[in-house]
């Protein structure tokens, strides 16, 4: 009599480990307001028009896992909404904005 052994189906491979946030991530109010600090006149105003144009790389590069979405300006924008709630900047005129000394003085340095 032939008897066939069937070996055992190997386990299967353990999931991936999700990838870990980059290096450089940084909470988005931390971005925002550091890129503003190095945005900001010698008054202390930023304007819009700049901010999103270097929001790429100042903002959105440094916490990808906040503006990876399908419209990153409109998230930015109620972001600067929340900042000026918490008294953090000051929407001055439109398209402009006042960084308070408070805020200028823990993030002007990143």
């Amino acid at each position: 009599m032939n008897v066939k052994v069937r070996k055992p189906a190997p386990a299967p491979a353990p999931a991936p480990a999700p990838a870990p946030a980059p290096a450089t991530a940084v909470h988005k109010n931390e971005a925002i307001l550091a890129a503003m600090c190095r945005l900001m006149d010698e008054s202390g105003h930023v304007r819009r028009a700049e901010l999103v144009a270097a929001a790429p790389e100042l903002i959105y590069s440094r916490c990808p896992s906040s503006y990876g979405g399908l419209t990153p300006q409109q998230s930015l924008s109620r972001d600067l909404q929340k900042l000026r709630d918490q008294g953090l900047i000051e929407f001055v005129a439109k398209g402009l904005y006042r960084v308070s000394e408070r805020a200028a003085s823990l993030y002007s340095g990143n």
